[in-house]
């Protein structure tokens, strides 16, 4: 038999073991997303066209041009009432198909871009482009994080000291996690899969940074005064 034809079957013989192993742990992951979402009280999304809207409005961390932004395993709900989401979020852009889990909380209002990531890290998701890095006046802060925004006066005001001693301690400062605020939204994202034991602990750590704004400011980007 022909080399050729030998590479044919093996080729066809691996595929026929794979496939039937990514979909059992398909079918465990969804189970177990299931089983989280009913003991948390939250929904899944299941329709297609809210997913498509997601992916095609969300972020851009790469600041240049994608192709092709999906999300799935959408999940929502409220924490500490505040609306709440975990997904998978990814695109393609030239020699890479990154793929990210996210998890946000609404912020009543929109505010400036604001992104920070841990200094240290591999690979950064957030790429600068022609954002500059800010320096604030904690030096500690500025070796823990690398601090981009859009408006410098927003970032000084949002990261006032009480702010930056929360985002050094150690459950803040984690390698491959970046924080962003985007529109009304703050949120973390990582590289990879939906790991549902990460959700919580992100939500904790969002939930204090958003507490922890200042009224004025969001006051003055048109919030109502808090309760």
């Amino acid at each position: 038999m022909e080399p050729a034809v030998w590479i044919v079957i093996g080729v066809v013989v691996v595929v026929a073991v794979l496939i039937p192993i990514a979909v059992k742990q398909l079918k465990k992951a969804n189970a177990q997303i299931d089983s989280w979402v009913q003991e948390h009280g939250w929904e899944r999304v299941t329709d297609q066209q809210v997913e498509d809207t997601l992916a095609r409005t969300w972020f851009n961390p790469a600041n240049r041009q994608i192709s092709r932004p999906w999300t799935m395993q959408v999940l929502r709900g409220r924490w500490e009432d505040r609306n709440a989401m975990s997904f998978m979020y990814g695109y393609k852009v030239p020699n890479d198909d990154p793929q990210f889990h996210v998890v946000a909380l609404t912020l009543p209002v929109t505010l400036p871009m604001v992104a920070l990531a841990p200094r240290g890290g591999a690979t950064r998701i957030y790429a600068p482009g022609p954002v500059p890095e800010i320096d604030l006046e904690s030096a500690e802060f500025n070796r823990a994080w690398h601090v981009h925004g859009s408006d410098h006066r927003f970032v000084s005001d949002f990261l006032h000291p009480r702010l930056m001693a929360r985002l050094l301690q150690d459950d803040a400062v984690v390698k491959g996690r970046e924080l962003f605020i985007s529109g009304n939204q703050l949120f973390t994202m990582r590289r990879g899969r939906t790991e549902l034991d990460r959700i919580e602990p992100s939500l904790r750590l969002l939930a204090e940074v958003a507490a922890l704004i200042p009224e004025h400011v969001l006051r003055s980007y048109g919030a109502a005064p808090r309760a």
